[in-house]
């Protein structure tokens, strides 16, 4: 059937479609550029795990790690020594801040899962005619990704155990999943020695990263009859929802580095970094 719908087609309207393609083969490795990668989305996740999981939805391109390398995450809290604060004296205005990520990287999720099953239902797909999910199984991977990027960083980093038994753990987690992170108390991150578990793990999401945009190549360069501005139009909007959950992101890593200042200094010999409630303090 494809092969009758190409001879009925006309070929100014084929090499419209051609273009559409070359436009959507590229925008997996486009995205890496301005999407979040695991360490930072796993960082999140230690203190908002909810705001980290839409975010990873919102923005379905993983940013590569180079192979078998897992970046440090409490370095990440270190790398700008000047950070923009952002006062909110009150607890409503914490709240109102939370609700309005919330509603921003919500908002991108959605998007992302409708413009991808939209691509997918409205093209003819030539690696499998009758199959529309190509699209939106790339984003879903992408959660996928992120997600072993969090039980990584579990493997790697814990919360003190006396702060961590202080309070009830749902209401800790209430209070932490729906307030700024700048807003948070603090609590001291510690490193653990390396596993085998460990190691293969963060080697499977550095491999995975790149698997993921290879993935994604494939998935959308192998689409047809979709047009040059229908192509724009869906590119427009994952790119959009990319930068706004980049943006809520780089937002919450801001309010961490805060309240690291703002912490009295650790000893040189201390493996011991504090942090706010997503947050680290410089040795």
């Amino acid at each position: 059937m494809l092969d009758c719908m190409l001879d009925r087609t006309r070929e100014s309207i084929k090499g419209d479609v051609a273009s559409g393609i070359v436009a959507l083969g590229l925008l997996p490795t486009i995205l890496t550029f301005i999407g979040c990668s695991t360490p930072e989305t796993a960082l999140l996740g230690r203190r908002r795990p909810l705001l980290a999981f839409l975010i990873a939805a919102g923005a379905p391109a993983v940013n590569p790690l180079r192979t078998f390398e897992y970046v440090d995450p409490l370095r990440l809290l270190r790398t700008h020594e000047s950070v923009v604060r952002v006062p909110m004296a009150a607890w409503w205005q914490a709240a109102l801040v939370s609700g309005a990520e919330y509603a921003l990287v919500g908002a991108a999720a959605v998007n992302v899962s409708l413009a991808c099953w939209q691509t997918g239902a409205w093209t003819v797909n030539t690696i499998s005619c009758d199959d529309v999910y190509y699209p939106l199984l790339w984003a879903a991977l992408a959660v996928v990704i992120h997600l072993h990027g969090i039980v990584a960083l579990a493997l790697r980093v814990v919360a003190d155990p006396e702060r961590r038994g202080c309070v009830n753990k749902m209401a800790r987690w209430l209070r932490h999943e729906f307030m700024p992170c700048s807003t948070q108390d603090k609590v001291v991150l510690q490193r653990v020695p390396e596993t085998y578990f460990f190691l293969v793990l963060s080697g499977w999401v550095s491999v995975g990263t790149v698997a993921h945009i290879l993935y994604g190549t494939v998935a959308f360069s192998s689409l047809q009859f979709i047009g040059y501005v229908d192509s724009v139009r869906i590119i427009g909007r994952l790119l959009a929802s990319t930068v706004v959950c980049r943006a809520v992101l780089r937002f919450e890593l801001a309010g961490m580095r805060n309240a690291m200042e703002a912490a009295p200094h650790c000893g040189a010999s201390s493996v011991g970094r504090h942090a706010s409630d997503g947050g680290a303090h410089k040795d």
